[in-house]
């Protein structure tokens, strides 16, 4: 029994042995695998044509053919003579070059490791946030010719296959617009090259082209559209960058000049600005200068409208100095009422002692059977009395 359990123990420890170098062996193999992986895909492009020579003996007793290197790409089988060089164009696959040799002649046979082009999806080129696909919106401001360039970078840098180039391109149009027009043409454009073409046709027409011109001399700069005077100066320089020919640097200072207030333009010309650097810098100079000038009066108005400061307090305390304008104001509106009183009373009083006048003067008609004056007689006895006691 104690031999059995030694015997045991001995196997189950050649075998974990065992275990252990076959596991040393995957994982170095495995590491030789990403090593080739990543330096098959640090290279800048991947649809590149890697020549492979291959070699073979005068005779089959010379011994056995050695396999060239991996690293080489290629989806078609190639043959050819002693030392003859074999192309393989395939794009994202590595391939084993074997060479076999029969007689005089040689064959190569490119064999796929990975998966070809034509079975990539195209969900494999979009479904990638590392640079994801530009969009091209019609009712949006981007201009056309940014968008292929755009384009252009996405496809190289993806290094998409020429055959889904067009696929891509289409993906890329958004708006309601650019769709519809897509699905009328998409059957007459036979590559990416000629669907450049036709967009820059629609979208980026010669009369496209001169409304934004227009632009560049009839707009003006609104502070309300949310764009600092820098930025509404990038705007346009940058509309005016896709134009065929573009205008020169003086030519769009000159231009954009005339949308700013007055006092802008009198600066852009004391200046003589001549580059699209100069006018940003002077721009943003005076962006700076606004800023200062409304902070201080913000600042000022601020002091003024704050009741519990001491100085404003001593001017809250005078009452007088406050309602001086107002009590004058009602005085002398007070007085104009009454002055407009005392002038209708004595109107009506006036008005009253004329009509009496009338009715008692000798213009008027006389009543021969009217008593006589008693105020008048009244008026005659004392006097007649005072003077009878003198």
């Amino acid at each position: 029994m104690a031999r059995q359990k030694e015997s045991l123990e001995k196997l189950s420890q050649a075998n974990t042995q065992e275990v252990g170098r076959q596991l040393e062996q995957l994982n170095a193999k495995l590491v030789g695998i990403e090593s080739k992986l990543s330096e098959a895909s640090d290279r800048p492009t991947l649809a590149t044509e890697a020549s492979v020579v291959v070699h073979n003996s005068p005779s089959p007793s010379a011994g056995p053919t050695s396999d060239p290197p991996l690293g080489s790409e290629g989806t078609e089988t190639s043959s050819g003579l002693v030392g003859e060089t074999v192309s393989c164009t395939h794009q994202p696959t590595i391939c084993h070059t074997v060479a076999s040799s029969s007689g005089s002649s040689s064959a190569g046979v490119c064999v796929r490791q990975a998966t070809t082009t034509e079975n990539v999806s195209l969900s494999g080129y979009l479904n990638n946030s590392e640079l994801p696909l530009p969009l091209f919106d019609d009712a949006s401001e981007m201009n056309p010719v940014f968008h292929l360039r755009r384009l252009d970078e996405f496809i190289h840098f993806r290094n998409v296959p020429k055959s889904l180039c067009l696929a891509i391109a289409c993906r890329s149009l958004v708006g309601h617009l650019s769709k519809q027009w897509i699905e009328a043409v998409v059957h007459k454009l036979p590559d990416y090259e000629a669907f450049k073409k036709a967009f820059l046709d629609v979208w980026w027409s010669i009369a496209k082209q001169s409304l934004v011109k227009c632009t560049l001399y009839q707009t003006k700069y609104d502070r309300r559209s949310g764009l600092s005077l820098s930025g509404h100066f990038l705007k346009h320089v940058n509309m005016a960058a896709y134009l065929d020919p573009r205008p020169s640097d003086v030519d769009l200072i000159e231009a954009l000049r005339a949308h700013y207030p007055v006092g802008v333009q009198r600066a852009m010309l004391t200046n003589q600005l001549q580059t699209i650097e100069q006018a940003l810098d002077l721009l943003r100079r005076v962006e700076l200068m606004e800023q200062s000038e409304n902070y201080q009066r913000t600042h000022t108005q601020s002091q003024n409208s704050n009741p519990n400061r001491p100085g404003n307090n001593l001017h809250r305390n005078d009452h007088r100095s406050q309602n001086q304008t107002q009590v004058r104001q009602v005085q002398f509106s007070q007085s104009r009422g009454r002055s407009h009183g005392y002038r209708r009373r004595n109107r009506r009083n006036h008005n009253s002692g004329r009509d009496g006048e009338s009715e008692g003067g000798s213009s008027g008609p006389l009543n021969p059977n009217a008593p006589p004056y008693q105020g008048r007689q009244e008026q005659d006895r004392p006097h007649d009395s005072h003077s009878g006691n003198h």
